[in-house]
């Protein structure tokens, strides 16, 4: 008996030294989306390139180093967040969190595109569009 006491308790303890938490995998978009709900957060690797057609993305989009992004009539309930992203182009859609480029983005296009929160551009960021309904702040600034 005491030896399978010793045994279990032995085993509990491993189990609780080397228990990993359970972690959320982001999405990683590498190519296009077309007219689907993803309920996690979608990141664009560097060099990568994401195109969302009328996609639902219930998160955040995080575009990497020399990576692009391109939304059509895609509905976002999060942040669009630039991370030196070389383009991201947003078109007839909705953003209900922050567009964000505080990192050098040199083509940052919203068009005909709701936003519920600001547009932040920095470090050089150029904020070209038009026809946008934008309920925060746009600011443009180099630091």
């Amino acid at each position: 008996m005491k030896k399978r006491l010793s045994l279990i308790l032995a085993t509990t303890a491993a189990l609780f030294c080397f228990a990993q938490p359970a972690l959320a995998d982001d999405f990683i978009c590498e190519g296009s989306i077309g007219s689907r709900s993803i309920d996690d957060n979608i990141k664009v690797p560097n060099g990568a390139s994401c195109a969302l057609n009328g996609t639902r993305v219930d998160g955040n989009i995080e575009v990497h180093r020399r990576a692009s992004l391109r939304m059509n009539g895609a509905k976002i309930d999060g942040n669009v967040i630039s991370e030196g992203a070389s383009q991201i182009h947003i078109s007839n859609s909705r953003i209900d969190g922050n567009i964000e480029a505080k990192t050098y983005t040199p083509s940052l296009t919203v068009s005909g595109t709701a936003v519920d929160g600001n547009i932040v551009c920095e470090d050089g960021t150029r904020l070209k569009g038009s026809n946008n309904r934008v309920d925060g702040n746009i600011e443009c600034r180099n630091k």
